[in-house]
């Protein structure tokens, strides 16, 4: 399957949804329609984010992405330790996560709200960065540990109402995990890259491919790109 066709198809459910939400007296619809997408590190969900939400808002349904890496702790709150393991769990701010998780059911559409970005070059969070618009039908929100069924993640299950899973092969999260930090300049050279995977990306991969919760659908984004049900049978 091709990026286009997967994201259109996927495009074309958030729509489905969204039809489906109920309108309130002042014609806007009860609630957005929000839709969590996990996956580890060098799994695209960035790109493909991006791609089903262009194609969302060409069906006249405003659709936005949000990242959650804004919400990982500043380094001035880490330890030396968590310092070296910088983008495990425990790095995040999982409880302001799901805080605004509730806020956006609690407003609901017609209510702006902001999140969180990360700075590249700082290595830092830069508070109420991304500006989620009032207009915004619908959100993809695009995280590691978004569907990890560990307290206080497990607890945006009952929130969002589509969970998405990209999983790829571990060899190959970690050849592109290495291009993309050399490419970067984030490491000098390519043994540094996949050394530093092995020893922070790679296990934080091993951790939400082991620890996560029911999904709707798994994206597999390896050589090529398939949807799957939970219980194992193709969608597409």
């Amino acid at each position: 399957m091709h990026q286009e066709e997967l994201a259109q198809r996927q495009a074309n459910r958030i729509v489905r949804r969204h039809k489906r939400i109920p309108f309130q007296d002042n014609g806007r619809r009860m609630k957005r329609c929000l839709v969590a997408l996990a996956g580890g590190p060098g799994s695209g969900k960035s790109t493909l984010a991006a791609m089903i939400a262009e194609k969302v808002s060409q069906q006249h349904v405003k659709c936005q992405v949000i990242s959650i890496e804004g919400f990982m702790k500043p380094k001035a709150e880490l330890s030396k330790q968590q310092m070296k393991r910088r983008g495990a769990i425990e790095t995040f701010d999982g409880n302001a996560v799901l805080r605004m998780f509730r806020v956006l059911r609690e407003r609901g559409p017609g209510h702006e709200l902001r999140a969180p970005s990360f700075d590249e070059e700082r290595r830092d969070p830069v508070q109420d960065d991304q500006l989620i618009e009032a207009d915004t039908e619908a959100i993809i929100f695009e995280g590691i540990y978004l569907l990890a069924d560990r307290e206080p993640w497990n607890n945006i299950e009952s929130l969002v109402d589509e969970k998405w899973f990209i999983h790829v092969r571990p060899e190959l999260c970690r050849e592109r995990v290495a291009d993309r930090r050399t490419k970067k300049g984030i490491c000098r050279t390519r043994d540094e890259a996949l050394k530093q995977y092995d020893e922070s990306d790679g296990l934080n991969n091993e951790f939400i491919t082991k620890h996560r919760y029911q999904t709707d659908v798994i994206i597999e984004n390896n050589e090529e790109l398939s949807l799957w049900e939970p219980d194992g049978d193709e969608v597409w």
